[in-house]
């Protein structure tokens, strides 16, 4: 241990690095294994058989200390190096709130499950509810804090993470988009908050919440009430194809107003972005009879 010590100190550190796995070899291994991680953490290009033992240690070092606070310190690095397993997950969630690294390796964890569930895999559900019941509370904590600006662009993209994963066919977490709806319009209220770059997106999933939860007259007079720039965007296309499902399933507003406006306003859209193809079909051949009906009696 001794000589590796003299190695550190000497700036050797491929030397001493092997000094301090002969020495773990001993009765006490936890002190010179974390001495050959660090020897091994500041080569700048590091073998083919450093790189392995390197793993090899974070592994045995994670396995035989893990509540140590360098633990939890390997833990994080771990992920932020390697390709995560759920495993690696389990390490990160398994540190303990009172370890310095415990928000840092929550928010870690948050991070991977997103960057995982985009990969649409067999594991899909079970990610995203992952995702979301970790995602849900760090949004929580961040909202409650008085948190600078890049704080908030970070919560800002997080609720809306919630949202597209919790909104999801496979997942439907309604209260947890709730939830991050309800910290979107916190966040919106304070000082130098600006979602406007967001407000196409936040509306269509109100919208979807709103039938989700079979409110679909309130999901409707909400469409009707949003600008025409937002009509002109991607997000209306989606919105409006959910709104005319669920108005052609439904028996909302027959004898007023609002559903013949609705159907020409939603259904208009939906022609409008069909190529001559696609006119032929039974589907849009219903579409076009019913809005020019609605147009007739507007």
């Amino acid at each position: 241990f001794r000589l590796g010590i003299s190695l550190y100190y000497a700036g050797q550190f491929g030397d001493a690095a092997s000094a301090f796995e002969k020495a773990a070899q001993g009765n006490n291994k936890e002190q010179p294994v974390w001495m050959a991680l660090v020897c091994l953490g500041n080569l700048a290009d590091l073998t083919e058989k450093q790189e392995k033992t390197k793993q090899d240690l974070i592994s045995f070092y994670v396995e035989n200390w893990p509540n140590s606070e360098h633990s939890a310190q390997l833990v994080l690095y771990k992920s932020l190096t390697d390709e995560v397993t759920p495993a690696d997950i389990d390490d990160l969630l398994s540190i303990p709130r009172s370890s310095p690294q415990y928000e840092e390796a929550q928010r870690q964890a948050s991070r991977i499950l997103y960057s995982m569930w985009l990969q649409n895999d067999s594991t899909h559900v079970t990610i995203g509810n992952r995702y979301i019941s970790i995602a849900s509370i760090l949004l929580a904590e961040d909202v409650k804090q008085e948190i600078d600006s890049k704080k908030i662009q970070v919560a800002i993209v997080r609720a809306l993470r919630i949202l597209e994963v919790s909104l999801h066919e496979d997942v439907l977490r309604l209260q947890a988009a709730q939830n991050a709806l309800d910290s979107l319009d916190t966040l919106s209220k304070k000082p130098s908050v600006d979602l406007i770059s967001f407000d196409f997106e936040i509306s269509y999933r109100r919208i979807v919440l709103l039938l989700l939860n079979d409110k679909v007259q309130q999901a409707s007079d909400l469409y009707l009430q949003l600008s025409e720039e937002f009509m002109e965007s991607t997000w209306a296309q989606h919105a409006s194809t959910r709104l005319w499902n669920a108005i052609s399933n439904t028996s909302l507003g027959t004898e007023t107003e609002v559903r013949p406006l609705l159907l020409y306003k939603v259904g208009s859209l939906i022609l409008g972005q069909l190529s001559e193809s696609q006119f032929g079909n039974s589907q849009t051949i219903g579409i076009a009879s019913k809005t020019a009906h609605a147009a007739l009696t507007l």
